[in-house]
């Protein structure tokens, strides 16, 4: 989905906040804000959870493939060096602990899907830094399997825009 505005006013801030569930309806949002910020510099996120909106007809009309949302992005974040997102693969109201890390990590797809997009695609970024859930029921999954290194191989496979950029899993 596309937001066509060709009134949009450009945000000239650069250091911005966003707490966030990078949930499908929140995306579009996202980018707008992203595409109209041509002078940030700092982005955090905080991963948070989402509110529940019922869409019904929007939905209907709107729908896009959310696994694929970042996949057809292209902006400028010319200026964009430092990205630090709190609470990765956090923010679930109800997490499984019994789950498999490969399955949780799936259920985060957006997540990767975001960083994928941003480490792709900002040729000027320097500093990436993704600090994990410190919620307990993700820490127990941790402790049972190998969580925090199939997110950061995750991660590291990525391609990068900017050669020098250094990342930060913990």
């Amino acid at each position: 989905m596309e937001v066509l505005n060709s009134s949009a006013q450009h945000i000239t801030a650069t250091c911005m906040e966003m707490k966030t569930g990078l949930k499908k309806w929140e995306l579009p949002g996202i980018a707008y804000l992203l595409k109209n910020s041509p002078s940030l510099g700092t982005l955090t996120v905080s991963i948070k959870p989402s509110e529940k909106i019922k869409l019904d007809d929007f939905q209907k009309k709107y729908d896009f493939d959310e696994r694929k949302y970042w996949k057809v992005k292209f902006f400028s974040l010319q200026h964009l060096k430092k990205v630090i997102i709190h609470n990765f693969m956090g923010g679930d109201e109800y997490l499984d602990c019994g789950q498999s890390a490969g399955k949780f990590i799936r259920d985060h797809d957006n997540e990767f899907q975001f960083v994928k997009f941003l480490l792709k695609n900002v040729v000027a970024l320097q500093i990436m830094i993704v600090k994990t859930s410190s919620e307990d029921t993700f820490r127990e999954l941790a402790k049972k399997e190998p969580l925090l290194l199939k997110i950061t191989q995750r991660i590291l496979s990525f391609p990068r825009a900017s050669p020098n950029v250094r990342l930060w899993v913990s």
